[in-house]
C-alpha cells in the first residue's frame, strides 16, 4: 500500500503465508527480525502471544510454535519492522568518533595503518612493525594498576632536543633479547653499572672498553679535577698530540709531560713540552719530593744532560758535557739541589734565551 510522506527506511509491512501439517514447529521466515514483537501471527483469526506460543531461533531467521499448527488451520505472518543488522566487520576507512565534539576517533584511511586521534590531532599511528607517537613532547607513561601516579616513562622532547627515559626511585635496566639476562643498568642514585651492580659512577666488569677514533680525531679520556683545589684537567690517549702516539696531556698547563711510541719494535718515551728560559733567569722548580733521574735536553743547541737525584746529595752528572753543572754556575746549564733536600731546581747561565724539555723519572720522596 502507498506511504503518505517518504517510505519507510527500516521496516515493512509483509504477509508471510505459512504451510502446516499438525508436526511442525519451526519455520524459517522471509525476513530476519529483532523480537517477537517485530511479527504478528494469526492462527484461525485468533492473534497468538509472543513469547508464549512462540519463540524465535537462529538470531531472528526462524519461528519456533510451542505446538505445530494443525494442517487444516489458516497461520500466517504479518512483518511489523524489519532487524536493523549493522555489519562492523568491515569499516572500510571510515572514521569512528569516540566522544561529542567529534575530534576524538579512530580510523584506517591509509592502508595498513590505524591512526588515533585525540582533540583534533593524530597522536599515535599503528602499522605492521611499529608504534608510532607524534607530538613534539610525546610521552609514553607507565603506571601501576594500584596508582595513577606516574612511576615511568619514556619522553621526547623537541625544544632540547632530548629523549629522556625516567623511573620514580627505580632502576633503569638494559637486557638482552634471548634470555632477558641483564647487560647495563642505570640506578636511581646515578650510578651505571655494565656486566655489575655498580660501586661507582661507572663500573664496568669483564671484557673490555675500546674507544675508536673517527678519521682526524682523537681517541681519549679526559679526566677533569678542576673543581678541587690546584686540581687540573687531563688527557690521556691516541691523538692527543699525533696520531702514532699515545699521550698524557696536562690540559690546563698546556703541556705534554709523556708520549709514548714505538719505532722498530723499541720503546720510545718522550716529553713534547718545550720550556723557554731566559739567560740568568730565575731557577726554574722542575721536580718537588722527588728522588730518581732527571733528563735535560737543550734543543736550541742540541745538548743532553742526564742526572741522578738522591736525597742525601747534590745531583750528580750521569752523562753530557762541560756545558752542564751540578751547582749555579754561569756559563754552563744548571741543576740545581741542596743535600738533604728533594726539590730539584733548573737554571740556564749559558748566555742567551734557548729552549728546553726537561722530564723526570723516580720516585716520590
Amino acid at each position: 500500500m502507498a506511504y503518505i510522506g517518504a517510505n519507510p527506511v527500516n521496516g515493512f509491512f509483509e504477509k508471510q503465508q505459512l504451510t502446516t501439517d499438525g508436526s511442525t514447529t519451526t519455520f524459517t521466515l522471509n525476513t530476519t527480525i529483532g523480537s517477537t514483537s517485530a511479527i504478528l501471527v494469526v492462527k484461525d483469526g485468533v492473534v497468538q502471544e509472543p513469547e508464549e506460543a512462540y519463540t524465535l531461533s537462529g538470531g531472528g531467521t526462524s519461528i519456533v510454535f510451542a505446538s505445530a499448527p494443525g494442517g487444516s488451520t489458516d497461520t500466517y505472518i504479518h512483518f511489523l519492522g524489519q532487524a536493523i543488522v549493522q555489519n562492523l566487520t568491515d569499516m572500510n576507512g571510515v572514521e569512528l568518533i569516540l566522544d561529542a565534539d567529534a575530534d576524538t576517533s579512530i580510523t584506517a584511511d591509509t592502508d595498513d595503518q590505524i591512526d588515533f586521534k585525540v582533540g583534533g590531532t593524530d597522536t599515535v599511528s599503528v602499522v605492521a612493525d611499529a608504534l608510532k607517537i607524534r607530538s613534539d613532547t610525546a610521552t609514553l607513561n607507565f603506571r601501576r594498576v594500584t596508582s595513577e601516579a606516574d612511576i615511568a616513562r619514556i619522553q621526547y622532547v623537541n625544544a632540547n632536543p632530548s629523549l629522556d627515559i625516567g623511573a620514580d626511585g627505580k632502576n633503569i635496566r638494559f637486557t638482552n633479547a634471548g634470555s632477558f639476562a641483564e647487560t647495563m643498568r642505570v640506578q636511581s642514585n646515578g650510578l651505571v653499572g655494565i656486566g655489575t651492580t655498580p660501586a661507582d659512577k661507572l663500573h664496568v666488569k669483564g671484557g673490555q672498553i675500546q674507544v675508536e677514533s673517527l678519521a682526524g680525531d682523537g681517541a681519549y679520556l679526559r679526566i677533569d679535577n678542576d673543581a678541587n683545589s690546584g686540581g687540573k684537567i687531563w688527557r690521556a690517549g691516541v691523538g692527543v698530540y699525533s696520531h702514532p702516539t699515545f699521550s698524557i696531556y696536562n690540559q690546563t698547563d698546556n703541556a705534554f709531560p709523556c708520549n709514548i711510541d714505538t719505532t722498530n719494535g723499541g720503546s720510545v718515551i718522550r716529553t713534547f713540552t718545550s720550556i723557554n728560559l731566559a739567560d740568568d733567569a730565575s731557577a726554574l722548580q722542575i721536580a718537588e719530593g722527588f728522588q730518581g733521574m732527571v733528563i735535560v735536553s737543550n734543543t736550541s743547541n742540541g745538548l743532553t744532560g742526564i742526572f741522578r737525584i738522591e736525597n742525601q746529595n747534590v745531583p750528580q752528572l750521569i752523562s753530557g758535557n762541560s756545558s752542564w753543572a751540578t751547582s749555579d754556575v754561569d756559563g754552563k746549564l744548571c741543576l740545581i739541589k741542596s743535600a738533604a733536600t728533594n726539590n730539584v731546581f733548573f737554571r740556564n747561565r749559558f748566555g742567551a734565551t734557548y729552549g728546553f724539555r726537561i722530564m723526570s723519572i723516580g720516585a716520590y720522596q
